[in-house]
């Protein structure tokens, strides 16, 4: 069944309307590809579900040799661009460099990106007497935004250069190219107080233009890459209707129980923990746990280190946009290790509400909005 959407302020169900193409990309599990291949296209088709009817949506993870292109060829080409979505947690390496390389090598021209200005280390949003690195004990704070990403192509070096600065892009230019000040920017808003500003006009996807059409005719298509799954304001939504499921299930008061939002990390880059760490304490805020605490897998703290201790019974929100070796070995492991004997939800990737998140940004780039079933 297709969710209600709307267009220029009225509501309805499905009807005849001119094809958008969407295709969703993930990391997927280079040591096994073929089921994590096979769980996108599963989600794909649950996007597909929300959507209406005209809407094509592909799916391609990184990992599987030849699948991004096929997938491309697939969608083929049509008056709007291709709109790419990264099921990805974080905007790092794989969404601002090698995403876009992929692209630009299958004759992809990205003419709007919300990739490739990850998170904002400059932004101070810790909590008052909290400790340096994010983590430990965190009580309730309110006004925590979560970031949707924003911003023109920026070509694979200035991204890399992104990515490498230590105190994050400077709201002015990064290799001669405009960059919006601040993590939230051009057009990939659903959420007023997220934005910085008005939201600019959604670019006409009614005909291609002279360029668009040009570069068809030389075998290029136009793409457009959203914000990343992690980086959606909705993924707060999200995390709240799973945990106050589980807490209702298990018949447990959050004030009374420990949290741990248990996340891949990263020792590259800061912007992966980040994510995680504005999520907890946007959780926090929402539902007063007597305790909540944030560790990675592949950075300190470790949630074999860290996950003990906490008050129990407790519950283990994985942040995750998908199954896989982490999730279903390295989690449960390092959980093991630690003594936690608590609940573990299923990651934020498969959650109930997830394709709806995924359906919504999708009908919000090609400036329709969702409302939901």
């Amino acid at each position: 069944m297709t969710g209600i959407w709307s267009e220029a302020g009225g509501s309805e169900r499905a009807k005849a309307t001119p094809a958008r193409r969407a295709l969703i990309v993930a990391h997927g599990q280079p040591s096994d590809p073929d089921p994590a291949e096979a769980a996108l296209a599963r989600l794909a088709e649950r996007v597909a579900a929300e959507l209406p009817a005209a809407w094509q949506v592909e799916a391609a993870t990184l990992a599987a040799p030849g699948a991004l292109e096929a997938a491309l060829a697939r969608a083929g080409s049509g008056s709007a661009p291709l709109l790419i979505y990264p099921m990805f947690i974080a905007d790092g390496w794989f969404t601002q460099v090698n995403l876009p390389a992929r692209l630009r090598a299958a004759g992809m021209v990205i003419v709007q990106s919300g990739a490739g200005l990850g998170d904002d280390p400059t932004r101070n949003d810790r909590p008052a007497g909290a400790p340096a690195n994010g983590d430990g004990i965190v009580r309730g704070e309110g006004g925590v935004t979560l970031p949707c990403g924003g911003g023109r192509d920026l070509g694979a070096a200035a991204a890399a250069a992104v990515l490498r600065a230590p105190e994050g892009h400077d709201g002015t230019s990064v290799a001669g190219r405009a960059v919006p000040k601040g993590p939230a920017a051009d057009g990939q808003k659903r959420i007023a107080a997220a934005a910085d500003g008005p939201e600019p006009a959604q670019p006409a996807a009614a005909g291609l233009d002279d360029a668009a059409a040009s570069r068809a005719n030389h075998g290029m298509r136009d793409v457009q890459i959203l914000p990343p799954f992690g980086l959606d304001p909705g993924i707060l939504p999200l995390a709240l209707q799973g945990l106050r499921a589980a807490l209702a299930d298990h018949g447990l008061r959050a004030a009374e129980m420990g949290l741990i939002v248990a996340a891949h990390g990263s020792f590259k880059s800061p912007a992966p923990a980040a994510v995680a760490r504005r999520l907890a304490r946007a959780i926090i805020a929402e539902l007063p746990f007597a305790e909540m605490r944030t560790a990675f897998i592949d950075q300190a703290p470790r949630i074999a280190d860290f996950a003990g201790g906490l008050p129990a019974p407790a519950l283990c929100l994985p942040l995750f946009a998908a199954a896989g070796g982490h999730v279903e070995d390295d989690l449960p492991a390092a959980l093991a290790e630690a003594g936690f004997s608590g609940h573990i939800l299923a990651p934020l990737g498969l959650a109930e509400g997830a394709p709806g998140l995924v359906a919504a940004a999708l009908l919000a780039a090609s400036g329709r909005e969702y409302l939901g079933l």
